[in-house]
C-alpha cells in the first residue's frame, strides 16, 4: 500500500508541474528512509508503482538534454552521487530490480519495457537487472550491443563496469555466436585510449 500511495504521489507531482523533475532534489537519509523501506520490503511492488515516474522523469531530463534547455543530466546528478553509486529513487529502484530479477526475472522484464534504453540511467537499470540473473535475463544483452551508450552508462571512472558484470553474468548462458559478438565489444572497448 505504501508503494501505492507513494507511486500516486509522483504521478500526480508529474501532472501538476509538467516540465519539474519530482526527483531532482537531495533528500536527507531521514527524508528517505521509509522510501529505502518500502523498496526494501515490497521490491517488486515499489518498481510497478515509481518506475513509470522514474521513467517519466528520465524521458523529461532527455528532453531537456537535447533542446539544451538544461546544460547537464539534472536527473543523473540528483540521483546518481559524486563516487557514481545510485541514490535516492533510482538507488532504490536499482536495489529492487536486482532483488526482483534474481527471483522473478519475467516480472522484471516486463517492467524493463517501460525504461528506455536510449538514456544512460535507463540503459544503466537495464545492465544491472541483467547482471542479477543471466541466465534468465540473457537474451536481453544481445538487443544492446550496438548502443552507443553501452560503455558510458555505469559508475564514473568505470563507466564500461556495468555492461562487464552484465556480460559476465550471461556469458555461460549465450549462443556460441552471441557470445563472440559479446567479446568483440568487450575487446573493442579502450578506455585509456579516451582519457
Amino acid at each position: 500500500l505504501g508503494a501505492r500511495v507513494l507511486g500516486q504521489w509522483l504521478a500526480r507531482w508529474l501532472a501538476l508541474f509538467p516540465k519539474g523533475q519530482p526527483l531532482a532534489r537531495d533528500y536527507s537519509d531521514n527524508d528517505f528512509y521509509w522510501i529505502r523501506e518500502v523498496g526494501k520490503e515490497a521490491p517488486l511492488a515499489f518498481l510497478q508503482a515509481v518506475l513509470p515516474s522514474i521513467v517519466e522523469s528520465i524521458k523529461r531530463d532527455q528532453r531537456a538534454l537535447l533542446s539544451k534547455e538544461i546544460p547537464f543530466s539534472i536527473f543523473r546528478r540528483a540521483l546518481i552521487d559524486d563516487e557514481g553509486e545510485p541514490r535516492e529513487y533510482l538507488g532504490v529502484a536499482h536495489a529492487a530490480l536486482k532483488t526482483v530479477a534474481v527471483d522473478k526475472p519475467d516480472e522484471v522484464e516486463a517492467l524493463l519495457e517501460q525504461v528506455p534504453v536510449d538514456t544512460i540511467p535507463g540503459l544503466y537499470l537495464h545492465l544491472e537487472a541483467i547482471a542479477a540473473n543471466g541466465e534468465g535475463l540473457h537474451h536481453r544483452l544481445t538487443h544492446l550491443l550496438e548502443n552507443p551508450n553501452l560503455m558510458k552508462a555505469g559508475k564514473d571512472g568505470v563507466a564500461w563496469q556495468s555492461f562487464a558484470e552484465a556480460a559476465a553474468s550471461c556469458m555461460s548462458h549465450l549462443e556460441p555466436a552471441d557470445r563472440m559478438k559479446v567479446e568483440a565489444v568487450l575487446s573493442g572497448n579502450q578506455p585509456e585510449l579516451e582519457l
